[in-house]
């Protein structure tokens, strides 16, 4: 009896001062995003700086998300762009300058509301006040050979609230280095936020944009070029 307590004791021990394992959040939210960072032009071989607020309504099980951008021009001026994207369909429909712009997601996967498994156990901070501040837990991942990026994940340690995700490496001909943060985090969606509206109705992907009416930072930024 006594060696079995000492081994149920040790066996305690050891999970206990393991690493925190990869973690998943809720399947369905709400949040703020501010996404910062920079990637190098292609063809100009010239750093472009990339800050960008945004709202992501998110639902894995639908597998659909939306995001309502704020884009800048190369001139300063702004446009507002609302993205649908649906990986049932393999569609993205973004409403931007009173047109409808469908393009094709090309095979795409909707990323899952995890830390990739794959990931490793960076380490555990606190955010805020040392005495009453948040643990925050930072994985990363190398996706180098399936997506040309490595991931940084941080997550609170308590429930896997997402806090920040970095990614950097090569994306669509480019090296690009970009951070999320997520703030006003919900675990709810708005009633009919994936329902797409009537401008869209008709319009089947593959479009080709080149010839619409777009700034040159907009047709960049979906693809369009």
């Amino acid at each position: 009896m006594v060696k079995e307590v000492f081994v149920l004791l040790a066996t305690v021990a050891a999970a206990l001062g393991a690493d925190p394992t990869p973690c998943c959040v809720h399947h369905q939210f709400t949040a703020d995003l501010l996404e910062v960072g920079g990637k190098i032009n292609p063809i100009l071989a010239v750093p472009e700086p990339i800050t960008i607020q945004s709202r992501l309504y998110y639902d894995y099980d639908a597998k659909k998300q939306r995001v309502d951008r704020v884009v800048e021009n190369d001139d300063g001026t702004t446009n507002n762009v609302t993205i649908y994207v649906d990986y049932t369909e393999q569609v993205a429909r973004s409403i931007v300058g009173g047109k409808c712009v469908v393009t094709s997601l090309k095979q795409a996967t909707m990323q899952e509301p995890c830390v990739p498994a794959t990931s490793k156990f960076v380490g555990t901070r606190v955010l805020g006040p040392a005495t009453n501040g948040v643990s925050i837990n930072s994985f990363t991942a190398d996706l180098t050979k399936v997506l040309n990026v490595t991931m940084k994940v941080s997550v609170t340690s308590d429930d896997c609230t997402p806090v920040s995700v970095s990614s950097y490496g090569v994306m669509e001909g480019a090296f690009q280095e970009i951070t999320y943060f997520f703030t006003n985090l919900v675990y709810s969606l708005p009633h009919q936020v994936f329902h797409i509206p009537a401008i869209c109705h008709g319009v089947h992907a593959p479009l080709v944009g080149r010839d619409l009416p777009l700034s040159p930072a907009l047709k960049r930024y979906l693809n369009l070029q």
